[in-house]
């Protein structure tokens, strides 16, 4: 007996439910082959759900169909999501989400409300918990941008938009502000971590994603084979040119590019072990570079991902505008964020540090475990320059110019050498050991734990 002989119409029903859709051929793009098991698959909705495996991890899925009715968000929509999140609490394991609608349905204004809410709670209660990755490849506005936004990465493909405030809303008030709603837009403004260039590019640096975080806030990252890296380290690296003489070869994935242009914030791997890094370029860091490693610690911290800091600036930019947009809140967050995180914290200064940049990120205010400076480096209360210029003026005579007074002021008060006898870092150490120290100081760190004070969380200031 055949099934449409019991239920009249079940093939038909049964291809109408998994035709061909963008929605689905995503899917099935990001999930290893034949793993993808449906939710509700009768029940349309403008969303698919489901579970499968990405390089062998399992995760969680969802992917609006902007082929039914526009994937507008309705009460059925909302049902489909709530019980992947419940399966993904259950079962510990991440959420994908692909963004591609138009918005609430107009016909469930009532039920639209309820379901865009109930989404965005579960999504932040799992904050934390979970990995939640957002790949943004179609249409995002309103309430589903604020959703997207919750996640830990955001990714976003260059055609796709991402908005508030449509930008025909905004001509239309007579805004100038034209690239409002692009993939460009996002990135430079700190919204999106990384846009690609196609959406199958978008989905296959989920995938290396997923692959490098651990399943949940209770598992460990996972281990890859080591790969040493083609460049070789040496004094004169900072930013980009550092992570890459340091970490693994081929496992750099950089995060937030067009946002705080002078850090790097990026996931990698050394001797195989998962690790946050952050990296200064050597110019004084902004606002919005304290914005950027802020989030980026905060995540680490959430999933347990060791932290790795390479210090080298000139501290923080001295600038009014940055000041009167609330730079020093900015500030204040990121010296919170590191001082905060448990996970394991390992400094390596590289360059110059001093000031409130070295408090912040790699001094006893930042908490750190572990913290070596090249032999090469700097450390002190001011920078060379300023503390030349204002503290020992005198230095500066006809026999000694100001670049060599600065100089001086390096190799005596600023000496790494000094700060290590006094205690305030553990060790001095040549450029070219920089990877066998850090790998062997994350070896001991593995099983670092920490009871916090009992508290509800801090007050981080937003």
């Amino acid at each position: 007996m055949s099934a449409d002989t019991i239920i009249p119409n079940f093939t038909q029903a049964l291809q109408n439910a998994t035709k061909d859709t963008p929605a689905r051929k995503r899917i099935i793009s990001l999930v290893d082959e034949n793993s993808f098991v449906e939710f509700d698959k009768f029940a349309s909705g403008g969303v698919i759900t489901g579970y499968g495996t990405v390089q062998g991890n399992p995760v969680f899925i969802f992917s609006q169909d902007i082929t039914d009715e526009s994937g507008a968000v309705g009460r059925i929509h909302g049902a489909k999501m709530k019980k992947l999140y419940d399966m993904a609490l259950k079962a510990g394991a991440p959420i994908i989400g692909i963004y591609d609608s138009l918005g609430g349905k107009a016909s469930e204004s009532a039920e639209a409300l309820a379901a865009y809410g109930e989404m965005l709670a579960n999504s932040n209660n799992l904050s934390g918990v979970i990995p939640q990755l957002s790949l943004i490849l179609g249409v995002c506005g309103g309430t589903s941008a604020m959703m997207a936004c919750s996640g830990d990465i955001i990714i976003m493909s260059e055609q796709a938009s991402m908005f508030m405030t449509p930008p025909f809303t905004a001509r239309a008030n007579g805004e100038t502000q034209v690239e409002t709603g692009t993939a460009d837009s996002a990135l430079k403004s700190g919204v999106v971590h990384i846009k690609e260039k196609t959406e199958q590019k978008a989905i296959e640096k989920a995938k290396q994603i997923i692959s490098m975080l651990p399943v949940n806030n209770l598992s460990q990252a996972p281990a890859f084979e080591p790969c040493m890296p083609q460049n070789n380290i040496s004094k004169q690296l900072s930013g980009k040119q550092l992570v890459e003489a340091v970490m693994d070869s081929g496992s750099i994935i950089y995060l937030q590019e067009g946002f705080g242009e002078n850090s790097v914030t990026a996931l990698s791997a050394i001797d195989g072990i998962v690790c946050g890094t952050v990296a200064c370029t050597g110019e004084a860091i902004d606002r919005n570079d304290c914005s950027k490693i802020a989030r980026f610690v905060n995540f680490c911290d959430a999933f347990q991902i060791p932290l790795l800091t390479f210090v080298d600036t000139k501290g923080m930019k001295l600038s009014a505008a940055d000041e009167a947009a609330g730079s020093i809140r900015d500030m204040a967050r990121m010296a919170h964020v590191y001082a905060e995180a448990t996970t394991p914290k390992i400094c390596i200064v590289t360059g110059e540090a001093s000031g409130a940049a070295y408090i912040a990120m790699a001094a006893r205010g930042a908490n750190s475990d572990y913290t070596v400076a090249w032999n090469t480096a700097s450390i002190s209360a001011l920078a060379p320059k300023t503390a030349v210029a204002f503290v020992y003026p005198d230095k500066v005579n006809s026999q000694t110019s100001r670049e060599q007074a600065e100089e001086d002021y390096k190799l005596t008060e600023a000496s790494p050498l000094r700060a290590a006898e006094l205690g305030y870092i553990e060790d001095v150490i040549q450029p070219e050991q920089t990877r066998e120290t850090i790998v062997s100081a994350l070896d001991i760190l593995s099983s670092k734990r920490v009871s916090k004070l009992p508290k509800k969380h801090g007050n981080l200031p937003l």
